[in-house]
């Protein structure tokens, strides 16, 4: 899962990039997901288009006022939350959106980009009181429901994100360049 940089260096880096670097990324893939293209990610029962995605991502960018926050990183930091409000309940730890509201108070974030902002204070909380262990957060990674569009990445049950392959949309089919069920192109 990537992070969310806020710029304090107490949290640079959410748990979700120390899972990952522990568990390391996996292959890349569409499996053929989110075939309309206008979904960025399904979570849980939740959703967010691939527009809200970049909207979130440039709101956070402007708040943490430095490097790039990118629509993938948004989605990766999303496909955990429901996990990671639910973990964090059972430990005592709680980011509400007006906490998050009120260390940005110059940015009027949308639902999906505060969303994103509170899962990130969730993961960081949890994980400067020990108690996101690499089990715990193994646990939280098979226990997610995600599915996310391709331009993002694709989602391994119990690992997480992968890098979206470049150029995620395969060329288009030509003569000498067989489309996928193996006959060249007319």
């Amino acid at each position: 899962m990537p992070s969310l940089r806020t710029g304090r260096p107490a949290r640079a880096a959410i748990a979700g990039a120390v899972v990952l670097a522990t568990l390391g990324l996996t292959g890349c893939g569409s499996g053929g997901v989110m075939h309309r293209g206008s979904t960025g990610i399904k979570y849980d029962g939740k959703s967010a288009s691939a527009t809200e995605l970049q909207t979130a991502a440039e709101q956070i960018t402007k708040a943490i006022g430095s490097g790039t926050i990118t629509a993938a990183d948004v989605a990766g930091v999303l496909a955990l939350e429901p996990q990671l409000t639910k973990f964090a309940k059972q430990k005592g730890v709680v980011v509400s959106a007006d906490q998050v509201k009120s260390a940005y108070p110059k940015v009027d974030f949308s639902p999906v980009a505060l969303e994103a902002m509170r899962a990130n204070g969730l993961a960081s909380a949890l994980q400067n009181s020990g108690a996101l262990t690499a089990q715990a957060a193994q646990k939280l990674l098979k226990d997610a429901n995600v599915t996310i569009n391709p331009r993002y990445g694709t989602w391994v049950e119990g690992k997480g994100a992968t890098a979206a392959p470049q150029p995620w949309i395969s060329p288009k089919p030509s003569s000498e360049a067989p489309v996928p069920n193996g006959r060249p192109a007319p």
